[in-house]
């Protein structure tokens, strides 16, 4: 959704779930990004609840601008947590990660 109209459905979609709590966060991203594409529970162990939602949020809002088909991967996630919660982060990720051949991958375009 690039035009304003789609930017406007997006917007009003992220601000609703911002007003959430944590935990109806957690059940709205329970109930709409499957399991075998979210992180695993594993993930979210080590941080504290308010990371958690940060970090929820952040996978709603790839999931919601990509219209149902992209959740950040762990690493992305680590990076959007880190500065919003104090603290410093570098993200070192070379050229040819596949970022590009998973994202086609997800869209059906490759095999």
């Amino acid at each position: 959704m690039t035009d304003s109209s789609g930017a406007l459905v997006i917007s009003k979609e992220l601000e609703r779930l911002l007003e959430l709590s944590d935990v109806p966060v957690q059940a709205e991203f329970n109930a709409c990004i499957p399991q075998d594409r979210a992180p695993a529970a594993s993930f979210w162990k080590p941080y504290k609840p308010e990371q958690v939602t940060i970090g929820l949020l952040a996978c709603f809002t790839l999931w919601i601008a990509s219209s149902g088909h992209l959740v950040p991967r762990d690493f992305q996630i680590q990076a959007t947590i880190a500065p919003l919660s104090g603290q410093d982060c570098l993200v070192d990720v070379g050229t040819a990660y596949g970022k590009k051949t998973q994202e086609l991958q997800e869209q059906g375009q490759m095999d």
